[in-house]
């Protein structure tokens, strides 16, 4: 993390970079053989940089500015093969997969609050995303016999775009007791699936969500205690959902209708 000021002018550049890897060795149930195993071995390579400016305009009115970008690259090789009881490898690798995928998003955002009175004022915020993801498989292996070549999924590429934006006043009814209320929209990408089987979709929807939050905020005891109460509601659209396909060893992603939470 980095800061400067320029003036009126408070710049933030936020960077991070994180690896994650799950490697694991699985019984594999593979016809015709007593013994088999399943490896897998999948990493995400994560890269993420954002930009933030903010500066008072006139006497009751605040302004951010920022953009934000990530990168992710995840190859997720697999292999099965025939293995003997003590599971060393025997013979060539039955099926070997090489798996990838990548996402990537652009956002802008701005946040605008104005200072009413000195115990009221207004925040609005929003902000617009472009998000691009793609997909690559590569199967090969005795299953396919010895003068198949690989057979290679072409690359699907899925552009969206989306915008999100909230408003949210709060009212400040003393130096140690505030309230406030949130209206907001809420937007998760649509989830890629492998193209498995005849019929399955290749993309689910992106589910969104509308949210409505009132609150209080506060402390009290000489600002010993503080405390924080709020109730919310929250409506999902398109709700992602994980289903496995029968008869087939694979999980798709494809979307429900809606869904709330409210507490």
């Amino acid at each position: 993390v980095a800061n400067a000021r320029f003036g009126t002018f408070d710049l933030t550049s936020v960077t991070g970079y994180s690896s994650n890897r799950v490697a694991d060795l699985l019984d594999y149930e593979l016809p015709g053989f007593d013994y088999a195993l399943q490896t897998d071995d999948a990493k995400t390579y994560k890269f993420n940089q954002e930009f933030r400016m903010s500066t008072p305009i006139g006497s009751h009115l605040d302004w951010l500015l920022g953009g934000f970008y990530t990168r992710e690259y995840s190859p997720s090789p697999s292999s099965i093969f025939v293995s003997d009881p003590e599971g060393q490898p025997v013979g060539e690798v039955w099926q070997s997969t090489q798996l990838f995928s990548t996402y990537a998003e652009w956002a802008a955002f701005t946040d605008l609050t104005y200072r009413v009175t000195d115990r009221f004022d207004v925040q609005f915020g929003g902000r617009s995303i472009r998000l691009k993801q793609s997909r690559g498989e590569t199967n090969s292996g005795a299953y396919a016999g010895e003068d198949v070549p690989p057979v290679v999924t072409p690359e699907i590429f899925v552009h969206e775009d989306a915008f999100t934006y909230l408003v949210t006043p709060r009212f400040r009814l003393s130096s140690d007791l505030m309230l406030y209320a949130r209206l907001a929209s809420g937007y998760r990408a649509g989830g890629m699936n492998r193209d498995l089987l005849p019929g399955l979709p290749q993309l689910a929807k992106p589910d969104t969500t509308q949210n409505y939050e009132i609150g209080v905020k506060g402390t009290a005891f000489a600002r010993r205690v503080s405390f924080d109460a709020s109730v919310y509601y929250i409506d999902w659209k398109d709700i992602q959902l994980l289903i496995g396909v029968p008869g087939f060893e694979a999980a798709v992603f494809v979307n429900g209708s809606r869904a709330k939470s409210e507490g």
